[in-house]
């Protein structure tokens, strides 16, 4: 059974309404992503890019299968190399990365939890708009229940935003 909408706020970046966004992630297994369109988005032929710094992986290649139903939820593969555990860890969603990775304005999606292991993007998305300045260094908690979830209707820009008590329940599914 799928989960209702989850209905994203906007995230006040003055970006475009984001298409895609992180709904949920188990890290090790799988990042769940939500379509936020009207549209299916059919990852193989996109210009998405995870990141957990500094491994990056792009959609296409990761989950070329993979179609994300509109208003819907898909999940993806956990990316080889990304080292992030239920203590802490950063997930970064990039559309058209090419122009390079240090650019926030590429960032469509961020959230970091826990005690981070490695290098951070933290203060990028803070200055991107994608997470809030006020919180700029404060993750969510770390993950209690081994999954990270975003709260229905909020804009996924503070750790408030964010559920680390539930355990994983990734979908696919309109």
């Amino acid at each position: 059974m799928c989960a209702a909408p989850l209905a994203p706020a906007d995230d006040g970046s003055g970006a475009a309404r984001q298409a895609v966004v992180i709904s949920e992630i188990d890290p090790g297994v799988t990042i769940e992503l939500y379509n936020n369109t009207a549209s299916p988005i059919a990852l193989s032929s996109t210009a998405y890019w995870l990141c957990s710094p500094f491994v990056y992986k792009d959609l296409a290649s990761l989950a070329p299968a993979v179609t994300i139903p509109a208003g819907g939820y898909a999940t993806v593969p956990w990316p080889a190399g990304f080292t992030d555990v239920d203590a802490g860890g950063e997930v970064i969603l990039y559309l058209d990365a090419n122009t390079g990775f240090g650019d926030g304005l590429k960032i469509m999606d961020f959230v970091c939890w826990g005690t981070n292991p490695h290098g951070s993007r933290l203060a990028l998305a803070a200055g991107a708009g994608k997470w809030s300045s006020d919180q700029a260094s404060a993750c969510a908690p770390a993950l209690g229940a081994g999954a990270l979830h975003r709260v229905a209707g909020s804009a996924g820009t503070d750790a408030t935003h964010y559920d680390t008590t539930s355990p994983p329940s990734p979908q696919t599914c309109p």
